[in-house]
């Protein structure tokens, strides 16, 4: 199988590429940069330019699926300004990668799979939010999240097998959470965030590159959460990390008022609570490599690659 991959030079783009090839898939990826375009060891790059509407079709040649990861980071400075590109960053690739589909003609592509988020629920510490869970979207997080999956979702029309993974807490020790939770450690102070009683739905990054190459493998469509099956709070990461002593710190709790003061809006994703299930993938005969917090932190603080 020959698959499409944008945003793959991210973190999760790195990993579904490394497992893809372990797996004796062929890959094709898209770039903004056309220094990167022979920058994938056994990849072929190809470029595209979403500013300017333009995508090399031959990117599509002989493909049968198309991961999509574009999209720029959230946890950013919120202006009206790069809200705007927040959303934009994940529509207007999908618009071209549509546009593109139709003009090369390409009839073996029969799967697309999109990245979006468990930040489309409201926080909520009683809930334990299934994929039929609807809400309606509150605040910027939701709303963005929202117009994604009804921008992925529309390719249906194009690809009949389009599904879109509710990706929760990505868990990788060199970058996104983990890094930021375990810089402050190196220094002897473990960070709890407001009052730590709020549900974290994570994922180590070994599953979620392995579940977007299982979706694709399935001949599926619609919505999955992309989060392992245990859950748990946001002081209990911290108290993993000392159990198993992985790192040595006292634990300083930052309340909710004082993490509103140094990120504004941003402060819900830090403080907001979403317990997440992932029974649908499990019953689609996805199998966790990592089902616990503690085998996969152990796991993420004793091994050393690119990933982590």
């Amino acid at each position: 199988m020959k698959i499409l991959i944008t945003g793959a030079t991210g973190l999760i783009g790195k990993a579904v590429i490394k497992s893809a090839l372990n797996q004796n898939f062929k890959v094709n990826y898209l770039t903004r940069d056309k220094s990167k375009i022979k920058s994938i060891i056994d990849c072929k790059g190809f470029y595209w330019d979403i500013k300017k509407d333009y995508i090399d079709l031959k990117c599509f040649e002989g493909v049968n699926a198309i991961i999509n990861l574009a999209g720029e980071k959230i946890f950013q400075k919120w202006t009206k300004k790069s809200k705007k590109e927040i959303l934009l960053s994940r529509i207007k690739p999908i618009d071209l990668l549509i546009k593109g589909i139709k003009l090369s003609n390409q009839t073996g592509i029969r799967t697309f799979v999109s990245a979006s988020a468990i930040g489309i629920y409201q926080s909520d510490f009683e809930k334990n939010y299934t994929e039929n869970e609807t809400e309606n979207p509150q605040n910027f997080i939701q709303k963005t999240v929202y117009n994604w999956e009804k921008k992925s979702l529309s390719v249906r029309k194009f690809i009949p097998y389009t599904s879109v993974l509710r990706i929760g807490l990505v868990l990788s020790k060199n970058n996104g959470y983990l890094k930021e939770t375990d810089y402050p450690m190196k220094f002897g102070f473990g960070i709890q965030l407001g009052s730590g009683n709020q549900w974290q739905s994570w994922i180590h990054i070994d599953d979620i590159a392995n579940m977007f190459l299982f979706i694709i493998g399935l001949d599926t469509k619609g919505i999955y959460n992309a989060v392992a099956p245990k859950p748990i709070f946001q002081k209990s990461f911290l108290k993993i990390i000392r159990k198993r002593k992985l790192r040595k710190f006292i634990i300083i709790k930052l309340h909710n008022f004082i993490l509103r003061v140094l990120f504004g809006e941003r402060a819900s994703i830090l403080i907001d609570s979403q317990r997440v299930s992932s029974k649908k993938i499990l019953e689609s005969g996805y199998k966790f490599i990592y089902e616990e917090a503690d085998k996969a932190l152990n796991n993420l603080y004793k091994r050393d690659d690119n990933l982590t």
